[in-house]
């Protein structure tokens, strides 16, 4: 969609800096709301990015939710 119809939604417990930065590659005027103080996510936490398109997103989602090889999602 072009960027005048999207809106586009980051929920983050815990977005690193380097990630925050990349991010904004891909936002139009982001706003930023933030509970508490900052902290760096711990080491053990590994982020990754899916670019999905939106009739699949559900699929991946499930997906991941029943992958038994991962801790947490």
């Amino acid at each position: 969609l072009p960027k005048k119809g999207r809106q586009t939604l980051l929920f983050s417990a815990t977005l690193s800096r380097p990630i925050e930065k990349l991010t904004k590659e891909f936002q139009f005027k982001p706003r930023k709301v933030e509970i508490g103080r900052r902290s760096n996510p711990a080491d053990t936490v590994e982020q990754i990015i899916h670019e999905v398109p939106k009739p699949k997103k559900i699929h991946l989602l499930k997906h991941l939710l029943q992958n038994n090889d991962l801790y947490s999602v």
